[in-house]
């Protein structure tokens, strides 16, 4: 699973130095809704300077799925005491049965 995040606050002069020290922008993965168990090789990639993050899902059967994926501002995990800011994504996937599945 591949997503681009980026952060306007960037380049902001009025961030203070402890603002600065944290992850600009921070992702988390996780299962929404789905038949099965979803485990991420990593539920909580590093947003690389590029703004991308990567993180690969294995699904413990077929079925219809939803994986959330959640980016954060500086505020952190649900805005740190403010109402800002975050985004949500709901990602449909439909996961087959294998051939050698029986």
């Amino acid at each position: 699973i591949n997503a681009t995040a980026t952060d306007g606050e960037a380049n902001d002069p009025d961030l203070s130095p402890i603002q600065l020290k944290q992850p600009a922008v921070t992702s988390s993965w996780s299962k929404y809704r789905g038949p099965g168990d979803v485990t991420f090789s990593n539920a909580r990639p590093s947003v690389g300077t590029d703004g991308k993050v990567t993180t690969t899902a294995t699904f413990s059967q077929a079925g219809e799925y939803i994986i959330r994926a959640q980016v954060n501002d500086r505020s952190g995990e649900g805005g740190g005491g403010f109402q800002c800011c975050w985004t949500n994504a709901h990602v449909k996937v439909t996961v087959t049965p294998s051939a050698t599945a029986k």
